[in-house]
This record gives C-alpha cells, sequence and structure tokens, in this order.
C-alpha cells in the first residue's frame, strides 16, 4: 500500500518548495525595496552635488571675467572735470616809480605810463577794454613806525593799468610779450598775471545756478574797496623774507593783487565807515592791527581780532604770544581795552575764541574774566572751580 503514502510525501514537498519559493520572492522584494529606498537619497545628494558644481562654475567664470575686464575698466569716485575756454579776460599792470624828488618821480611815473597804453595799443587793445586806476604816492617819511623804512628813496609813485577783454587769445598772446615792457626800463609790481573767466552754454543747465552766485560775488568782489591800515601795510611791505618763514609770502599771493588792481585804500589809525561803523587801532601784535566798533539800538559791540588769542589771555594780560611784532605793545594795548570795557556790558568778539565766540568782560579780582552772550556763568571761574 505504497500508494496512499507517496502522494502525501510529494504533495508535503511541493508545499515546502512552494513555500520556500514564495519566501525567496518576498526576500527579493523586500530588497528591491530596500535598494529603491537607498537610491533615494543618494540621487538627492547627487542633485546637490551637480547644482553646486553648476553655481560654482559660474562664480568662478564670472571672477576670470572680472579679473580680465580689469585690465580694460576702471571705477571712477570724485569730481568730474571739463576743459573749457574763457570768454572773458582781465590783466591789471603795476608798475611803479622811486626818487627823492617828488615832481621828478611822478614824472618819470607818468612815462611809464605811456609806454604800458602804447604797449596795450600795439597788441590791438582798444581803448574801451583799457582803464586805468589811481595814482598812489607813498611819503616814507611820512610813517612814524618802524626804523627800517627810512632808509632809500623816500617817494614811491605806484600806478595801476587795467585791461578787460572778451579776446581771450590776443590777451593771451599779448601777455608772453611783457618782456618789452621790462626792456623799456619799467618797473613790474608783483607778478604779471592774467585771469581769465567763463559763462557755460545755457544749454548745459547743470552749472547754471553757479555760475549766478560767481557771477555776483564777481561783481562785488570787482567793486569792493580793501582798507588797509598805513602801518601794516608800511610795516609788512619792508619786513622782508624773514618775517614771513611761519606764515610763507602772503603778501605776494593775496595783498599785492588787491593793490595792483587798484582796489586798497590805505587808512589811518582811525576811519569811520559810517556814523556806526568805525575802524580803531591796536597796535601789538602787528603794528597796524585793527578793531571793528559797530553800534545800533543804543547797543555797542568790538571786533576785537588779534587783540587776544586765547580766554588765558584775560586772566593773565600781560601774556603775549610768540607771534606777537611787538609783545609789550601788545600787552599794553590788550590790559588798556579789558580796562574800559570790562562791566561795561558791550559785547566783544575776540575772533580766535570758540564759539560762540560773542562774550561780555567782567573784573575778576586783579584779572579779567567772560560770560558768553545768552549765559551767565563766567567761563574762566566755572573752570577754575571744577
Amino acid at each position: 500500500m505504497p500508494g496512499p503514502f507517496v502522494l502525501p510525501l510529494v504533495d508535503r514537498q511541493s508545499r515546502v518548495l512552494h513555500s520556500a519559493c514564495d519566501a525567496a520572492q518576498k526576500e527579493f522584494l523586500l530588497n528591491e525595496i530596500r535598494s529603491d529606498n537607498h537610491l533615494i537619497p543618494a540621487a538627492v545628494l547627487g542633485g546637490c552635488l551637480l547644482l553646486g558644481l553648476v553655481i560654482g562654475g559660474w562664480m568662478l567664470g564670472s571672477q576670470i571675467k572680472d579679473t580680465k575686464l580689469a585690465d580694460r575698466y576702471v571705477t571712477v569716485k570724485g569730481l568730474v572735470e571739463r576743459t573749457v575756454k574763457s570768454d572773458s579776460a582781465i590783466w591789471p599792470v603795476t608798475f611803479k616809480e622811486t626818487g627823492n624828488d617828488l615832481q621828478q618821480v611822478y614824472a618819470k611815473s607818468e612815462e611809464d605810463r605811456a609806454a604800458v597804453l602804447k604797449f596795450f595799443k600795439s597788441q590791438g587793445i582798444s581803448d574801451q577794454e583799457i582803464s586805468v586806476g589811481q595814482i598812489q604816492v607813498t611819503d616814507k617819511q611820512a610813517n612814524e613806525y618802524g626804523g627800517n623804512n627810512q632808509g632809500g628813496p623816500r617817494y614811491i609813485v605806484q600806478q595801476t593799468v587795467t585791461v578787460s577783454s572778451s579776446d581771450v587769445d590776443k590777451i593771451s598772446k599779448a601777455g608772453q610779450k611783457t618782456s618789452q615792457l621790462l626792456q623799456a626800463g619799467i618797473i613790474i609790481v608783483g607778478v604779471l598775471s592774467r585771469r581769465f573767466r567763463f559763462r557755460h552754454n545755457r544749454e548745459d543747465g547743470v552749472f547754471e545756478q553757479l555760475e549766478q552766485c560767481l557771477l555776483f560775488a564777481a561783481r562785488r568782489l570787482s567793486d569792493a574797496r580793501y582798507l588797509v591800515a598805513q602801518r601794516e601795510w608800511d610795516y609788512w611791505r619792508t619786513a622782508g623774507p624773514a618775517a614771513l618763514v611761519r606764515t610763507g609770502d602772503f603778501i605776494t599771493d593775496s595783498v599785492l593783487p588787491i593793490f595792483d588792481s587798484g582796489q586798497a585804500e590805505l587808512i589811518g589809525d582811525s576811519h569811520a565807515l559810517a556814523s556806526d561803523i568805525a575802524i580803531e587801532a591796536a597796535p601789538g601784535h602787528t603794528p597796524g592791527l585793527s578793531m571793528l566798533r559797530l553800534q545800533g539800538g543804543g547797543s555797542e559791540a568790538i571786533v576785537c581780532s588779534d587783540l587776544m588769542h586765547h580766554p588765558l589771555q584775560l586772566r593773565y594780560p600781560d601774556w603775549s604770544t610768540r607771534f606777537c611784532v611787538d609783545p609789550g605793545q601788545a600787552a599794553r594795548t590788550r590790559v588798556s581795552f579789558l580796562k574800559e570795557h570790562a562791566g561795561s556790558g558791550r559785547l566783544i568778539f575776540p575772533t580766535h575764541f570758540p564759539s560762540p565766540t560773542g562774550c561780555t568782560i567782567e573784573r575778576a579780582g586783579q584779572a579779567y574774566d567772560f560770560t558768553y552772550c545768552g549765559e551767565t556763568t563766567p567761563q574762566i571761574g566755572a573752570r577754575a572751580e571744577a
């Protein structure tokens, strides 16, 4: 009876084999799923690396491009400049003669003037473009300050002839021939300089307001008078290079052009500009140092310029700076000024004092103190107590 025993065995083996196949299939499917799950992070990582390579390559390429372009391009900051041609020129020529006989000196100065006018006309400059300034006569013996001014010729006669023209090329060419005046024996004062101005094209528009401001200022400055104390002028004119070592030659740079243009006016120790505005002498720091006194509405104010350089000079009025021409005279002038104005309520403006500068002066024992305008606490006393 083998049959009944064989069939069950085969069937059992078949079922076992089938179960093994199912298990193997399930294991295979699980492995596939696990494999797919491992590919997802790898794919994400690969995408990130690819994106990073793309961005890095783009940045590197841009940097290389910028480096190469740097040889051909520059970036600039600051002002923009433009070269323009002037459309007007002003050319002052100042000449002088010296001597001990005033009539002879004046006659020679008139000959110089005629020679200068002849030179201008030979360069095609018309009478309408020429203006003759006032004659300035200096008598050195009339100067009572300083002993250095007594040597040499007594009289100095000086004149200025000014050319104003819109033909800048003509003036420029004429300026190259001024050696003819020197060869003729004419003593030219200072540097022969020509000043050129321009007006821009209205279509530009950018500089229109600036131009109007400059023209307004130029008109005011060209019409201005510059008051110069005679003592001050006499001192600096003959002081020599040694007196200008610290400051530089501001006489040639900033003062002589004013005389050259005929705009300077020499005044005495005191000078009234109006009924309520006057110039007063304060010698010491320089021989012709001046102050400005203002009056109005029952009040007075004084701009005392270099009379004081530091607030400590109120506490120690006899202290003078090492830059004072005459320290002793500077101290005497300062002491007299403080005595006169202490307790007067007058508003004083020492130009070297810090803002707000304007102050009143009061007695402080044997010395002085000051209180800024609008305040109530004396400045030196408050600092001493602190």
